[in-house]
């Protein structure tokens, strides 16, 4: 993934940069590795699945980035058929039935949906200001 995605960042000119290895760490240790159980267990801790919409959301918007990249180039990227069924479909389906379900608040969808999206912007734009070191 990592050089897949360093490749198509750089348009071809770098294999290392911007998503280093120590990169790589960084963003997907904490988050899904910490963050992720966290949540899991505060939601069944505490019998709310409010906690469990973070990682719903995480996970679609991550899923949609591989899945609108793959349409964009008009080719598979390493990540694309279980990003599209597995983060987005399944995602999609989850927050669908907790919705109906009504377990679950408004403000807590909004609240994950907007978090996801910060984490987004954060992780795309590190990778931006990295390559600014290029051109």
């Amino acid at each position: 993934f990592r050089t897949e995605f360093n490749h198509n960042f750089t348009k071809g000119r770098e294999a290392d940069f911007p998503l280093t290895p120590l990169s790589a760490f960084l963003i997907n240790v904490p988050i899904i590795w910490i963050v992720f159980p966290v949540v899991s267990a505060l939601a069944t801790y505490y019998h709310n699945l409010n906690f469990g919409l973070y990682i719903l959301y995480f996970s679609v918007l991550n899923g949609l980035t591989h899945v609108v990249v793959g349409l964009m180039q008009g080719r598979y990227n390493p990540g694309l058929v279980v990003s599209f069924f597995g983060n987005v479909l399944f995602g999609l389906v989850s927050l669908t039935i907790l919705h109906r379900s009504g377990t679950i608040q408004v403000l807590h969808m909004v609240l994950a949906a907007v978090v996801a999206v910060i984490i987004h912007l954060v992780i795309m734009g590190s990778m931006k200001l990295k390559m600014k070191r290029l051109d």
